[in-house]
């Protein structure tokens, strides 16, 4: 149907030359007709010649002038694309080439053409229009040249992803042609970065609603650049010198701002980790309050034992969960801290999540606007509960130290009185019958003197200034053998039971250990007065550095536990706080001294150990004393077998420098041996060098004006090579004594001094080998 058309047109344009008359005035393009089979038959319409600056009334012939009115550098492209679409009827004759103008100027032209094919498709004429799109073209040459003035690549793209146009700086960026972009598709160009489907969803919007490509991102390997980020913008271009809408694409590199955004945010990151780690590893909960709309952020909110959610609720959340006593004083700091500019500092009581209350300390500072307002509180919250504790450890300690100061002076001078007191009564009472008044006289106040004496040796365990003569123990064998007598003391209504696991032996003066254990029962003991059971335990434990952080004064290792259980009435904390302290009892008047608990506190401290209390109200209390383990090996006690005291001829010299003491002391050695006696070492010195006979003994005490004890004995020591040497002290403060312990070969004999002892020991020394003899 349409070839029939075709030809019926032409049929009648033959018959009727009206339409040639106005094809050649009425329009503005240059009509053409060309005969392919007979060249010389050939038809150019008016506006054709005048396009190209002919005259149109001179004879001219196109066939012959064709190849030389079309620019060189357009003829090849023109003759290719006439024969592909001679050759093939669906590619279009549609081209822009330059034409010679006869000034010799260049002419722009649009020639599209149709070819007239036979019954066999062949084509047999050519059928056409030329349109003068010189100004289209020399806008478009200008559009191009202010193109590539600017730095940023561009590009243009039809539909297809066809490209219509570059700039300069594309071609620069991606190091290609325009030849070689021009007419390509997008998508095939650089290496195929542009292959993107959400890209080619974005060009086809763009086109069909006239809608604006904003900021799209593609991260992609581009050839002999590597990794870039591009940014794209891109709008709807109406072109009327095309068929088909073109879209303007502005290409953005924005690599390094990308790669240094994602630094910033991976430095952003890593700080925040490292912050929330910092936070973590504090043990704080780290808050920001903002005033403007009252809310608080937290971290770490576990260490108030909080989940994040249960915080919620801003600065009257965190109101509520003070104690209401420290309410006020909280918000007058929050005020005054505002008020000056300066940190916030505060202690008080929070309420943690089972719902008793911890003290925190909380120090925060404010952030302010240039109109001094307040923009950001930020500040960090600690649990100070082992803190605390550990102060009141401390201040527990320094209290004891410092009683135990008083206790060892007051018992070191009560001592040298006791001696004299106790001697004379000892060294009198002998020289009475026991029908004699005098005689129960004497023993009244012999009683009194030991009781007194009793009391001073408590004081001096409490003050840990005893003399301890330790020895390697197994314990189980100590509670073992105080078994029997304990049941006997604590009653039948009681029930005693032993676990005695230990494996272990421990250094530890067996008569103090005795004592340790006696006075822990007889307080479990009155802690029951219904019944009950008590417990004692013995078990091999490590202590490691968790437990001495917790524990003020306690030391790592391998240590044997000695515990002490009761089911009893349990000790209130207030109580607990003070039952070591001397004289504090809770019994009622004539029950107890005060003396029990102090005194094994201070033979457990001065032995190495330490000794702790938990106690519940109702449920019962438990001392539990750690002593240090020993590796040396556990050797047997020998008792002490008492002998006759015969007179004999021996010399001993007596240094002391309290009158009363060395009376006595000389009183009492007078019946058995010839002494001689000193107020001080300077004359003990004279003495020894003045005396012809031999001196068997040197009894000293150890602190004297002026020269002590130990270097009277080392400054006669050449003169007097086999003088043996006995010291004598009220408490352990002295140069032969190490934190309590005596030293190794050392003769010591505490006061107070009973006159049977001194005598004993005297003579014991004076009969023992010298050693080196």
């Amino acid at each position: 149907m349409e070839h029939y058309l075709r030809r019926e047109l032409y049929a009648r344009a033959q018959e009727s030359p009206e339409i040639f008359e106005f094809i050649e005035s009425g329009s503005l393009d240059g009509i053409w007709y060309w005969d392919l089979i007979e060249p010389e038959n050939e038809w150019m319409s008016p506006r054709f010649w005048e396009t190209l600056g002919f005259d149109p009334s001179q004879k001219r012939h196109i066939a012959e002038e064709w190849k030389d009115l079309i620019h060189s550098e357009d003829l090849q492209v023109a003759l290719k694309n006439f024969k592909k679409h001679c050759i093939d009827p669906t590619h279009p004759y549609d081209q822009i080439v330059r034409y010679k103008h006869r000034d010799g100027s260049t002419v722009w032209v649009r020639c599209r053409g149709m070819a007239i094919r036979d019954e066999k498709g062949k084509p047999i004429r050519m059928l056409g229009a030329h349109t003068d799109v010189t100004a289209l073209m020399n806008a478009h040459e200008y559009t191009k040249s202010i193109l590539d003035t600017i730095h940023e690549p561009l590009i243009v793209v039809d539909r297809r992803l066809c490209v219509h146009l570059v700039n300069r700086a594309y071609c620069e960026y991606f190091g290609s042609s325009k030849e070689e972009t021009i007419g390509e598709y997008l998508y095939r160009l650089c290496g195929g970065i542009w292959d993107d489907e959400k890209l080619r969803k974005l060009i086809d919007s763009a086109l069909n609603e006239h809608e604006r490509i904003v900021d799209f991102e593609l991260d992609r390997h581009v050839p002999q650049l590597g990794r870039r980020i591009l940014n794209l913008n891109g709008r709807h271009v109406a072109h009327s010198g095309t068929s088909s809408d073109l879209i303007l694409l502005a290409v953005n590199d924005i690599t390094e701002r990308q790669l240094a955004r994602e630094r910033l945010q991976a430095s952003y990151l890593q700080l925040k980790k490292h912050h929330e780690a910092a936070v973590l590893a504090s043990g704080q909960l780290f808050y920001t309050w903002n005033p403007e709309t009252n809310a608080i952020s937290y971290a770490n909110t576990h260490a108030l034992d909080y989940a994040p959610t249960e915080l919620l609720g801003g600065f009257e959340r965190w109101l509520e969960l003070i104690h209401e006593d420290d309410r006020n004083k909280y918000i007058k700091e929050k005020r005054r801290s505002t008020e000056q500019k300066g940190p916030f500092s505060l202690d008080y009581r929070l309420q943690k999540n089972d719902g008793s209350y911890i003290p925190v300390e909380d120090h925060g500072y404010f952030t302010f606007d240039e109109t001094g307002s307040v923009r950001w509180m930020v500040g960090f919250v600690t649990n100070v509960s082992d803190k605390k504790s550990l102060e009141n450890q401390l201040r527990q300690a320094q209290k004891m130290e410092a009683l135990g100061r008083l206790a060892g002076g007051v018992a070191h001078d009560f001592n040298n009185q006791l001696t004299v007191m106790i001697g004379y009564s000892e060294f009198m009472i002998d020289s009475f019958s026991e029908t004699d008044p005098k005689y129960a006289q004497l023993s009244q106040i012999l009683d009194a003197g030991n009781r007194a004496a009793a009391l001073t040796r408590q004081l001096l365990a409490f003050s840990r200034k005893q003399v301890l003569q330790p020895k390697t123990l197994d314990p189980n064998v100590i509670v073992a053998q105080l078994d029997t007598m304990l049941r006997r003391l604590i009653g039948e209504d009681i029930e005693i039971r032993l676990r005695l696991n230990s494996r272990a032996a421990i250094k530890f003066d067996p008569g103090q250990l005795e004592q340790v254990i006696m006075n822990l029962v007889l307080n479990a003991r009155d802690a029951m007065p219904s019944g009950g059971t008590l417990t004692i335990e013995t078990k091999d434990i490590e202590i490691d550095e968790t437990y001495v952080d917790a524990k003020h004064g306690a030391k790592s290792g391998p240590h044997v536990m000695l515990a002490i259980s009761d089911t009893g009435i349990g000790i209130r904390e207030e109580t607990r706080a003070r039952i070591f302290e001397p004289f504090f009892t809770t019994k009622s008047l004539g029950r107890g001294t005060g003396l029990g608990l102090s005194t094994v506190f201070g033979i457990v401290k001065q032995s190495g150990g330490n000794i702790w209390v938990y106690s519940e109200i109702d449920k019962g209390t438990t001392f539990k004393v750690y002593i240090p383990q020993t590796c040396d090996e556990i050797k047997p006690v020998r008792d002490v077998i008492r002998r006759s005291i015969e007179p004999s001829s021996k010399v001993v010299l007596v240094v002391e420098d309290d009158p009363g003491v060395r009376s006595i002391v000389v009183a009492i050695l007078r019946e058995f041996f010839t002494v001689l006696k000193s107020a001080d070492a300077e004359s003990g010195i004279e003495i020894c060098k003045q005396f012809d006979g031999e001196i068997h003994l040197l009894l000293t005490d150890v602190v004297m004006p002026g020269m002590g004890g130990r270097e009277l004995a080392e400054a006669v020591r050449h003169s007097r090579p086999n003088m043996h040497v006995m010291y004598m002290s009220g408490y352990t403060d002295t140069a032969i004594i190490h934190h309590g312990v005596l030293e190794a070969d050392v003769a010591f004999i505490d006061k107070p001094i009973r006159a049977r002892e001194l005598v004993e020991r005297a003579m014991e020394l004076i009969n023992r080998e010298i050693r080196g003899k």
